[in-house]
């Protein structure tokens, strides 16, 4: 009996020797594509890029049939808008099955003129010494340039460290478009 006690003792403390107490990298020690860049500066004009991609990333529940029965799940999707011609492939996690939908000539003037007409702007950081969660939030958009891909709205944690999205109001503009697409894009059929 006595043998289980000490078991438990050395299992308790190995798991309380292996907490993780290192500290959270550094926000641009995370990715290749972040450069050092001030909080709230330009990292880059969009009106002198060729713009040749547009992804929208989010999440939708579908339903999937099996022999056992219909079940509801939450899959993440990507949508692939090519520029200018706003043709959009849509693929997702659950399987590698792609759909072909066409944005209208309408939508896809607007998604260029927004672009066209935005800057790619750091967040600022939260204040040194505040403690964050060490959840990374996904971005909305990426954006796929000629020698970039700019990832808009993620962050390296729970503060929004590392942070870059469209400057000023551009920004909440986008993300009523993409908003808009997410809920319509099911309509969206192509010219034959």
């Amino acid at each position: 009996m006595k043998w289980i006690g000490g078991a438990v003792a050395i299992v308790l403390a190995g798991f309380v020797a292996f907490q993780n107490c290192q500290q959270a990298p550094h926000p641009d020690d995370l990715s290749n594509a972040v450069k050092n860049v001030d909080a709230g500066s330009i990292k880059a004009d969009l009106q002198g890029l060729k713009v040749s991609e547009i992804h929208f990333l989010f999440s939708e529940t579908e339903t999937v049939n099996r022999s056992s029965g219909n079940y509801q799940l939450t899959v993440n999707k990507k949508m692939k808008v090519f520029l200018p011609s706003g043709e959009i492939i849509l693929g997702s996690d659950l399987d590698d099955k792609t759909t072909r939908y066409c944005l209208t000539e309408t939508l896809t003037n607007e998604v260029l003129q927004i672009l066209k007409t935005s800057q790619v702007c750091k967040k600022p950081d939260p204040p040194a010494g505040q403690v964050c969660t060490q959840a990374i939030r996904l971005p909305y958009a990426e954006i796929i340039a000629e020698k970039e891909t700019f990832s808009l709205g993620g962050a390296s944690d729970g503060c929004g460290s590392n942070s870059f999205d469209l400057c000023g109001d551009q920004a909440a503009i986008l993300q009523g478009f993409v908003a808009s697409v997410k809920t319509n894009y099911k309509a969206f059929s192509c010219p034959q």
